[in-house]
């Protein structure tokens, strides 16, 4: 539409709808606002209803300035390709934006709060728990209270807080916390007692019922009003909301050690009880009472009162010494070890020799051939499939999740040693350290030689992870990403299954490590367990995304098989400002590849020699998107100039063009895909000669890079006579991935790719080689 036509349009829509006065500028200000947060995930009411509860708190104030510096550190939009208004956003959005405003401090206090929340808890459970606490709320006719504004509108929000204040580092806080705790306990704890225990940085609903109203009396009134816990179910993120958000003095009693108090004020606002006989997450539920300034009881909340019994934990921790925290939380669930223990350089030692030795035998597969593809004696005639992962790429991963913890090398290549013909990684004799850790452990529901099986079963996921970040191109970027610390999506995926129960080769197929990293960023976001999860090519969380390595605009050689990266950011549609959580292939099927106007496969050169050219250029790549609830949809769309055909008199001006200018559909979860049934030609020193032709076999041919999916099926039974057949994709990087996609099609021939070496090289190797084969230039 012209701009004369829109203003004419424009003109004649003021005749029917009247322009609203400038008394009406306030009501469009609040419903733009309020489009602007439909777009992001979140609600304007839920907003209001959420802060109208968590923004009665006062934040203390060097909290409040940390946390605005924290969030605005970056400010960038970076476009899934060149002009495009799809990318991803790491500017604040417009529940931050306003939260940031001086005159709404009460909505900042809010986002801090739910942000902490949101930090430890998965966020489902979180919004049932809110949603109901509300609900029990406006039963009983609180001051101000309102009816829940819906599971759906709080869980959006609570998305939308994450993912713009993920800058904040409250594990940080959860550390100081621990570590004061840790010093009350000066020798080692008696069973059933859980310093680090999930269920202690896990608030109970009625704990959160209580807290969502006694918090704030007790601010406001702190020498009447005071709050006791009957035990240390929560204990954590309830310090760090009491102390350092609200800058209450918080004490807990019974540590064997001593109280271990939080605060100044010599009468504590908040007193949690340590039981000693503490019976873990389903054990005994605490209660809550609201006291006065004569310790006598004024309200009491317990667990009878509201119906949700538990939130799981989902808490965060970056990238940057995570290792480290799961290993101390683990060894010191059941008895106090200290931090220099050398069971946890032991340990780190181990579990880095097993990834190495893990990553000699991953051997990538397609979900089309399946596992039974891994024939040792076919692997002996074919180029090598294995999934490379450098040996420093492990040591810098570990290096990056264990930084609190010293290892030697050389102690790594000794067990690099010894293991490396261990075919089950399971049967790997655990160090003598370890086994003296689970003798002296006590027996909670872990029996005899079974101990050996649970303690293996939770450090086989410390080994995935560690090879996990090894893949990642430019892990010193990510560092400070926070990822989830339960284990228990990780169990979920295929890749865990296998990884110390294969005997030799372990199969890995394109989406194994991919998921495994969304399930370490955004388990909430993406169910592996849904066909469409294999669409998927950028997932978010917490204000940082993971994408597949080929997102973006590059050339297939330079894209690592099996890569993917993390970079911060949500995704975004930069022009409306709507934010999504997943980026996936709208979808044409397996390879998601899809003809306009179908080209043939055209056979161009037989002889001696050919010159190395493109048959086709590809003239322009549009990224087109539509959207749905939770993701946007993505496809590429190709223009493509065929260089080959010429005018003929038996053609039409229009079947002409059609034939020049194919059009094609394709996706990048689709061409990744495709790119795993590739192999990449070998390196050389040859300098290109570009007018130079290059020697051609009787049993090769050139081609165009289309159309391979019907050679050897029923509707082309005959097929292409030679066995090495060239795709002309020289100097068009969109014209090499197309080629790949195609070539990954064909049910008869393997493909290689050229990648930094020459034509005659690559074409060399291939010719070497059985069977029949398509060579990507």
């Amino acid at each position: 539409m012209s701009v004369s036509t829109q203003f004419q349009l424009g003109l004649e829509l003021t005749k029917i709808f009247p322009i609203r006065e400038v008394a009406g500028s306030v009501y469009n200000k609040v419903m733009n606002y309020a489009r602007d947060l439909r777009k992001t995930g979140s609600d304007l009411v839920v907003e209001e209803d959420l802060a109208a509860i968590f923004g009665r708190g006062r934040l203390e104030a060097s909290l409040e300035l940390k946390f605005r510096e924290e969030v605005l550190k970056d400010m960038d939009f970076i476009p899934i390709q060149h002009g495009s208004e799809i990318g991803v956003d790491t500017r604040p959005g417009p529940t931050l934006n306003r939260a940031l405003r001086e005159k709404d401090r009460y909505y900042l206090s809010a986002v801090v709060q739910l942000s902490l929340l949101g930090w430890f808890h998965k966020r489902a459970d979180l919004a049932a728990a809110l949603t109901e606490c509300m609900r029990k709320r406006f039963t009983q006719k609180l001051p101000d209270s309102r009816p829940d504004p819906g599971y759906e509108g709080i869980l959006g929000t609570l998305y939308a807080c994450s993912s713009q204040t993920s800058n904040f580092p409250w594990n940080l806080y959860t550390q100081q916390v621990q570590a004061k705790l840790s010093a009350g306990f000066q020798q080692s704890i008696s069973a059933g007692v859980h310093i680090r225990h999930p269920s202690l940085n896990t608030i109970p609903p009625h704990t959160l019922l209580a807290f969502m109203d006694y918090l704030y009396l007790v601010q406001a009134f702190p020498e009447e009003r005071k709050i006791r816990v009957s035990n240390q179910n929560g204990l954590v993120p309830l310090v760090i909301w009491a102390h350092h958000l609200l800058s209450l003095t918080v004490v807990v009693r019974g540590i064997p050690g001593g109280d271990v108090r939080f605060g100044v004020d010599p009468s504590p606002q908040v007193s949690i009880l340590w039981k000693s006989d503490y019976g873990g997450r389903y054990g005994l539920p605490a209660d809550v009472s609201l006291l006065d300034s004569a310790m006598s009881v004024v309200l009491r909340v317990d667990r009878k009162d509201i119906k949700l019994h538990s939130i799981s934990h989902y808490e965060r921790h970056p990238v940057r010494d995570y290792g480290t925290t799961w290993l101390r939380r683990k060894f010191n669930s059941y008895c106090l070890i200290s931090d220099d223990d050398p069971l946890f350089q032991e340990v780190v030692q181990l579990l880095v020799a097993m990834a190495i030795i893990v990553s000699k035998r991953l051997v990538h597969v397609h979900s089309r051939d399946g596992f039974s593809s891994l024939d040792p004696v076919k692997e002996k005639s074919s180029p090598s499939r294995t999934l490379e992962v450098d040996r420093w790429a492990i040591y810098e991963a570990a290096a990056a999740l264990f930084s609190d913890i010293h290892f030697a090398r050389k102690q790594i290549e000794s067990y690099v040693s010894k293991i490396a013909d261990t075919r089950i990684l399971a049967d790997v004799p655990q160090p003598s350290c370890l086994e003296s850790y689970l003798k002296r452990r006590p027996e909670t529901g872990v029996q005899g030689a079974n101990k050996h099986t649970y303690t293996e079963a939770e450090l086989d996921l410390l080994v995935l992870i560690i090879l996990t970040f090894a893949i990642v191109p430019s892990l010193q970027d990510c560092a400070e990403m926070p990822i989830s610390l339960s284990h228990h999506p990780l169990r979920r995926t295929k890749i865990s299954k296998r990884l110390f129960t294969a005997e030799g080769h372990i199969p890995v197929d394109e989406a194994d490590f991919f998921e495994v990293a969304a399930m370490l960023l955004a388990p909430e976001v993406l169910d592996i367990e849904k066909p469409e999860s294999r669409d998927s090519f950028l997932i978010s969380d917490f204000g940082w995304s993971l994408s597949l390595h080929n997102v973006g605009d590059n050339d297939p050689a330079t894209v690592g098989i099996g890569r993917y990266c993390f970079k911060k950011g949500v995704p975004i549609n930069v022009q409306t400002g709507e934010r999504k959580y997943r980026m996936r292939d709208l979808g044409q099927g397996e390879h998601n590849i899809g003809f306009a106007d179908s080209p043939l496969r055209i056979l161009y050169d037989r002889g001696d020699s050919y010159l190395s050219r493109s048959a086709a250029i590809v003239s322009t790549r549009i990224v087109e998107y539509s959207t749905i609830a939770d993701a946007f949809l993505l496809n590429l769309d190709y223009q493509l100039v065929d260089l080959t055909v010429k005018a003929d008199e038996e053609l039409t001006p229009d079947e002409l063009y059609c034939m020049q200018h194919p059009q094609l559909t394709s996706g990048f979860r689709a061409l990744y895909r495709s790119l795993w049934r590739v192999h990449i030609g070998p390196s050389c020193d040859h300098q290109p000669h570009p007018e130079h032709p290059l020697p051609l076999r009787m049993d090769m041919v050139t081609a165009s890079a289309l159309d391979w999916a019907t050679e050897g099926t029923e509707e082309d039974p005959d097929g292409v006579a030679e066995r090495i057949a060239i795709c002309l994709t020289k100097g068009d990087r969109h014209m090499r991935w197309l080629a790949v996609q195609a070539a990954a099609l064909s049910p008869v021939r393997q493909t290689m790719l050229r990648g930094d070496g020459c034509e005659e090289c690559t074409v060399d190797v291939v010719a070497r080689l059985p069977g029949k084969w398509i060579v990507v230039l």
